[in-house]
């Protein structure tokens, strides 16, 4: 589904975007059931029942899927009044900066700095103004910090019930318990929490996500009693074959349609990636993925085969999330513009018109002479790093990356990466699902059975 088709409504979607009651809301959603057409509906709609002054938070698991978000509402004509970010981005924006020593100053994640506790992150963060990423034991610090101000400081939580009507939490499946905590929070402070998942899609148990913990809100009087549980239960997206290997616990065997049919699901042995993929001309018209379990997997794939991977830059950058915004300006025209820019990132910077007039200055012209203006007020790149930024414009894979459509390209991904993804074509190892009997593996086989639309390729 898209945003620009005209198309009719379920009742299921109907009953989402036209509740029965508004409030706390648990909404289980099936992969390719319109989820995310059916959401943006529904908070369009939501906004007709705020203050001129609120805002509807859309919070999304990935950056790519809050972009996604954003581009949906965009073409949909959404006002500002619905804003879009991922979990962590929301908490940096509105949360942090109510402690004095975030308040004010730039929060780029590091990538390299590890801490062991809460305490040497914060003091990690007052001699450097950076946030390291936590590590060991699933803790996320910048959730643990967040929720302690949001218990402790009165101004915060006036703040919060002033600026938000209500917050969306996508993929709420793989919330791990601090933002669970943090949902408890938002519930006590009277804003309107709709969390949507789908238990079968918990990939990300090893960063403390629990599917009991959604199916155990589904009973929650604090959402049963206010906007009920609701649900998404059609897969409009698979072809019925694809979506009935989905549903089982064994692997297919065998084909389940002729090998010249354009939908269903096939078997084949590993070689048919390298030796049919060039020659199949429906593959090649339509676009195929490649998902795996493992990121080392990429490496032992055929080399016509794309390999979804970030600029050097974004990599190498201390401030990756701003650099990809920079990306972003100079290789997406209007799709991405200056307010886009600061809305992605959730900068707690001040933003000065100034800034704003550089911000478009290098949007309408990416050159060398507009980034180094830009870059005096921003200070996203090193100096040695703005011509190799401005010479990496005209390179295929850069803005190959930034222009990526799956529908139309031959990718190769994780799962995990794939996950919120679709494709009309989509190859997958047999060898990834080894022990069908272990419920995570199960979750895994279910996304990446569910990203393909035409046919599920299974290798053998």
């Amino acid at each position: 589904m898209t945003t620009n088709q005209s198309f009719d409504w379920t009742d299921e979607q109907k009953a989402i975007f036209e509740p029965a009651r508004w409030g706390h809301t648990i909404i289980s959603a099936c992969a390719g059931s319109g989820k995310s057409t059916t959401i943006i509906e529904r908070c369009i709609r939501h906004t007709k029942r705020i203050k001129p002054w609120q805002s509807i938070a859309l919070i999304s698991f990935t950056n790519k899927s809050a972009q996604d978000l954003r581009e949906k509402l965009l073409n949909k004509g959404a006002n500002s009044q619905i804003v879009s970010s991922t979990f962590h981005a929301f908490l940096k924006q509105h949360v942090l900066g109510f402690d004095e020593c975030f308040r004010g100053k730039q929060l780029p994640f590091t990538y390299s700095d590890k801490q062991s506790n809460l305490s040497d992150w914060l003091n990690y963060f007052k001699n450097n103004e950076k946030i390291p990423f936590a590590t060991g034991n699933n803790d996320d610090f910048l959730l643990e910090h967040s929720l302690a101000l949001l218990r402790t400081k009165p101004q915060l939580q006036k703040y919060l019930q002033a600026k938000f009507h209500a917050i969306y939490i996508d993929e709420a499946q793989d919330n791990n318990h601090w933002q669970y905590n943090i949902v408890d929070e938002l519930i006590q402070l009277g804003i309107e929490c709709i969390l949507i998942g789908d238990p079968n899609q918990t990939i990300f148990t090893f960063r403390g996500a629990s599917p009991q913990k959604f199916n155990d809100l589904s009973n929650d009087d604090r959402f049963t009693q206010s906007g009920g549980v609701l649900s998404l239960s059609l897969n409009h997206r698979c072809h019925e074959r694809i979506n009935h290997w989905a549903n089982q616990t064994s692997l297919p065997n065998q084909n389940d349609a002729d090998e010249t049919s354009k939908h269903g699901v096939f078997c084949f042995a590993t070689t048919y990636l390298e030796n049919k993929s060039h020659s199949n001309e429906t593959l090649q018209n339509e676009g195929f993925a490649i998902l795996v379990r493992r990121n080392d997997q990429l490496n032992l794939l055929p080399s016509h085969i794309k390999i979804i991977k970030s600029p050097d830059l974004v990599e190498q950058s201390s401030n990756p999330e701003r650099v990809n915004s920079l990306y972003r300006l100079a290789t997406l025209g209007n799709q991405f513009n200056e307010y886009h820019f600061f809305d992605a990132e959730c900068s707690d910077e001040s933003v000065t018109p100034t800034t704003m007039e550089r911000l478009r200055a290098f949007n309408l012209s990416p050159n060398l002479t507009t980034l180094k203006a830009l870059n005096e007020r921003l200070s996203v790149l090193d100096v040695a790093q703005e011509e190799h930024f401005i010479e990496s414009l005209s390179d295929d894979k850069v803005t190959g990356f930034f222009t990526y459509n799956p529908l139309r390209d031959q990718v190769a991904m994780t799962i995990h990466s794939a996950k919120g993804l679709e494709f009309n074509n989509v190859f997958v190892y047999a060898s990834d699902f080894f022990n069908l009997r272990n419920e995570g593996d199960k979750r895994l086989y279910y996304v990446a059975f569910t990203r393909a639309k035409n046919r599920l390729i299974v290798l053998k």
